[in-house]
């Protein structure tokens, strides 16, 4: 038979931007549109293919086969990011056992697979093979069945309403039940924003957790430092809210880079020029971390002080210039994000500007 999903249009109310920073409590609050949303509906193929149609006639039909996802090249070292790069990831796995095998998938981990392999070419199935190969990887021999399933969609693309995480989900939802795994929703949202991943981009969980987490009346409030999410009562007696789409965003490769800079610069960066105070202005690093400590139990006064504290950080700083000062943290950024280092090393990157943000 047909099953049918919907995933709605994140709107963002506040956090836009933190959900990939690292070295602070941040928060986000975002509620899912009742007018907008994505419909997939979908059904087991009974062999390994996955079929996609969109009642949009730009986006074109396509197929593939589970199992056909180009592995990283044997003997490749791999460079384990920051820490903070992968709280839902499970433990490190050795390299590739057998090129090209779901064999050879599932003996490294996730952010080693997707940061060994080329960006893909831009493509609407991109976004389903990334759920797909996911859930290949956590599920291994388990996820054997393809799906037939055609997408329509009131989210305008292109809008920044997360047309593109609301197909990484349905995607996800779809694999895991045509393949009979059980998954809880907030777990379904972790999983998402690590597949969205294999598109080339190092976002964080906002999109995914507010599109399966949302009900009708209510906002999901997101907490980063505990990875922790709750719905809490929109105001919606008192006020209306309106969306509208001013113009496309562009997803071309020049965005995505502008997109990957501020992750690499608040996860990795960032943290490593604090860190970087232990030694060379201990007193700066101890008035940090009291209060970092401090905003985390919630102190109304604390981010007065962090913010003088940050404004101690560069401006700028090039990827050369981190190399040469930190290349423990180079290392890590040039193994998460390989096409902002080949493209960008010598671009100035905001540092000052986007911790204040």
């Amino acid at each position: 038979g047909v099953s049918v999903l919907r995933a709605p249009a994140r709107i963002n109310i506040l956090g836009e931007h933190v959900d990939y920073v690292s070295y602070l409590p941040t928060t986000s609050l975002a509620f899912g549109s009742h007018e907008h949303a994505m419909t997939m509906l979908f059904r087991p193929t009974g062999d390994d293919k996955v079929r996609g149609a969109s009642m949009n006639e730009r986006f074109e039909s396509f197929e593939f086969s589970l199992g056909k996802i180009e592995p990283p090249r044997l003997g490749t070292q791999s460079l384990r990011p920051a820490d903070s790069l992968d709280k839902t990831s499970s433990e490190r796995k050795e390299p590739f056992a057998k090129s090209g095998s779901l064999e050879g998938l599932r003996t490294q981990g996730w952010e080693e697979f997707v940061f060994n392999r080329p960006v893909p070419t831009p493509h609407w199935s991109n976004y389903v093979k990334g759920s797909v190969s996911f859930a290949q990887w956590k599920f291994g021999e388990i996820v054997k069945n393809g799906f037939d399933f055609l997408i329509d969609s009131t989210i305008p693309a292109n809008s920044g309403a997360s047309s593109s995480s609301a197909l990484v989900v349905l995607a996800g939802a779809a694999i895991r039940q045509t393949n009979q795994v059980s998954f809880e929703l907030s777990e379904l949202a972790q999983d998402s924003s690590q597949a969205e991943w294999f598109l080339g981009t190092r976002g964080g969980s906002l999109d995914q957790t507010a599109i399966c987490l949302a009900k009708r009346h209510q906002a999901v409030h997101l907490t980063y430092a505990d990875n922790r999410a709750e719905t809490v009562p929109l105001q919606s007696e008192r006020f209306r809210w309106v969306t509208f789409f001013t113009h496309a965003a562009d997803k071309g490769r020049e965005v995505m880079l502008e997109y990957n800079e501020r992750a690499a610069v608040s996860r990795l960066i960032i943290p490593a020029l604090i860190q970087g105070w232990e030694t060379q202005a201990p007193h700066s690093f101890i008035d940090w971390r009291y209060g970092e400590a401090l905003l985390r139990d919630g102190a109304a006064k604390t981010p007065d002080t962090l913010r003088a504290l940050l404004n101690q950080l560069p401006e700028s700083m090039s990827l050369d210039e981190l190399s040469h000062f930190h290349p423990r943290s180079f290392q890590h950024c040039e193994a998460a994000f390989p096409a902002l280092v080949a493209e960008r090393r010598n671009h100035p990157l905001k540092i000052r500007a986007r911790a204040l943000h």
